[in-house]
């Protein structure tokens, strides 16, 4: 399932706000949560107005609810009061590609460089994701006429991340891999400082393009371990919440493709075969297993957690309310919602609830009750 670009909105700029505090059992007042066709006045976007009975009613997606207070028809929930309006969006994936130009990458395999084997898979990739995925560029080393120096990886990226950037993704690909020397580790470790740089909390990921064999310990001053190192640099990208994706090209030495698995399951994005002696990456020549693993997370682009703007009045008194679906507080987290931490400032969706926001889900709303006054919704 691949998101088209208008879709990763999720639930914006939704806002139900009680214009009293719930002071006394008697209050009538309520919300409403319309359907997508509900709703006469403010067509088109979502709205709260007075109704009847002092009760609050809101409008479906692109439904809308005006002054009047005519939403749509739907759920009827009691005891809420003095909420604040948060966004919830889905997000593109930022993807950089991590590309290895080493002098290593000219050697042949069958007659054909292997750059010539990576190229065109990643640039099919890269163009056939646009739409969903945010790409950006970072080549290594970077520098010619000394192998293993500092200068070989240098802070950001040529090409940033950005949306619709495959074209300049691709432009920014040589024609030709030139440099000395392959520092995958310190590339890899490079490359995680600057998506952490971009401040946004969209999935972040690494497509490292490589034949395998990195030559460059991290201590560029010593010869070290550099295989050892790459896979420690993959496995710190995954504690810092980005995965990588190996897209390797294969030469007649076994280690290369050790190498390469070694690297994969150390990211996070290894194949899913069991067999120790099996392909763990991608191979660079496939371009339609390559779009296939990219358009894999693009499914999976909506988030399942969710900040909220306040503390709520009264912790235990939330709903959680998937497209009209309450799901229930589960603090085993298999199936409902909990609180992420001890502050009850985010929430957490889990298991088929989370599977149901990232596939389908309209809208998600977190209701917050009024302290002693239980949000009732309809049976």
């Amino acid at each position: 399932m691949t998101f088209r670009s208008q879709s990763f909105a999720l639930f914006a700029g939704v806002a139900i706000a009680a214009s009293a505090a719930c002071s006394s059992a008697s209050d009538p007042r309520k919300v409403i949560i319309g359907d997508s066709s509900g709703g006469s006045t403010n067509t088109g976007g979502s709205g709260v107005g007075p109704g009847t009975g002092g009760s609050l009613m809101l409008g479906g997606m692109g439904g809308g609810a005006g002054a009047t207070g005519e939403g749509g028809s739907g759920l009827v929930m009691n005891g809420v009061c003095d909420q604040q309006p948060f966004d919830l969006v889905r997000k593109p994936p930022q993807i950089l590609l991590l590309l290895d130009r080493s002098a290593s990458m000219q050697d042949q395999i069958n007659g054909t460089e292997k750059w010539a084997y990576v190229v065109p898979g990643v640039s099919a990739a890269v163009t056939a994701t646009d739409n969903d995925v945010e790409w950006g560029l970072k080549l290594f080393p970077e520098s010619m006429g000394n192998e293993c120096q500092p200068s070989s990886v240098n802070p950001g990226a040529p090409v940033g991340v950005a949306p619709m950037n495959a074209s300049a993704v691709v432009a920014g690909i040589p024609a030709t891999p030139t440099g000395d020397g392959t520092p995958t580790a310190t590339a890899i470790n490079s490359a995680v400082a600057y998506l952490q740089g971009l401040g946004t909390d969209n999935p972040k990921y690494i497509l490292l393009a490589t034949d395998g064999e990195p030559s460059c310990a991290v201590d560029f001053a010593s010869s070290g371990d550099p295989q050892g190192d790459a896979v420690k640099a993959a496995a710190a990208a995954v504690q810092a919440g980005i995965k990588v994706f190996v897209v390797g090209v294969l030469d007649a030495k076994d280690s290369a493709q050790q190498s390469l698995n070694d690297v994969a399951v150390a990211g996070g994005q290894a194949s899913a075969d069991h067999n120790p002696f099996a392909k763990k990456f991608l191979l660079a020549g496939d371009q339609a297993d390559l779009v296939s693993a990219i358009e894999s997370i693009t499914s999976t682009v909506a988030t399942c957690v969710f900040p909220l703007s306040t503390k709520p009045p009264d912790p235990t008194n939330i709903a959680v309310v998937i497209d009209k679906q309450e799901a229930p507080k589960d603090t085993s987290h298999v199936a409902g919602w909990d609180y992420t931490g001890p502050d009850q400032m985010t929430v957490q969706v889990y298991g088929s609830y989370c599977d149901q926001i990232k596939q389908s889900a309209n809208q998600v709303l977190i209701i917050l009750g009024c302290m002693g006054k239980p949000i009732m919704l309809p049976k």
